[in-house]
């Protein structure tokens, strides 16, 4: 899914619930976004519950801390993110955010799209939800079924009609 967003606020973003991790495990996190008005400063958010171990902006790996705000390009750029960290609970606010110009009173509006969070220190390429496979599938063995039933049903005709143009000749 792809969501357009306007950040008018100090701390305005996105939040994933903290619901979905469990303490102790490594995650990595990812996302693309792209900048569609205003001015883009930097890319950042909550993560007090947990442990930065690396952070990347579109395949080069930064030092800097993903909780303080990172430096990105203003442009309308695509902007692929990937943090990788180390869920450790335990404060008030467990949750994960995504934030652009984090901290700064400046508005941007940007697609944010492609969110995943992954058991684990790798990002993996997106993925369709189960159901638009399962789907995917469902549909598939449909149009399969459907056109061996035509299949069989012109066999069986072109059968009968042999057998009728023999038998009458």
């Amino acid at each position: 899914h792809r969501w357009n967003i306007t950040k008018t606020g100090v701390y305005d973003g996105t939040q994933i619930s903290h619901e979905i991790f469990e303490v102790g495990n490594i995650y990595t996190i990812s996302f693309f976004v792209r900048k569609t008005a205003g001015t883009l400063l930097n890319i950042g958010g909550h993560i007090s519950g947990f442990s930065q171990k690396r952070l990347s902006i579109d395949g080069r790996e930064t030092d800097a801390l993903y909780g303080n705000g990172v430096s990105i390009a203003d442009d309308t750029a695509i902007h692929y993110i990937v943090l990788t960290a180390i869920y450790n609970g335990g404060t008030d606010n467990n949750a994960f955010y995504i934030q652009p110009n984090r901290g700064i009173a400046t508005s941007v509006t940007y697609d944010l799209w492609n969110i995943k969070v992954e058991r684990g220190e790798k990002a993996t390429d997106f993925t369709p939800a189960w159901e638009e496979y399962y789907t995917s599938v469902q549909t598939n063995a449909q149009i399969e079924a459907t056109a061996s039933q035509i299949r069989l049903s012109v066999d069986g005709l072109t059968d009968r009609l042999n057998k009728d143009y023999y038998t009458k000749s």
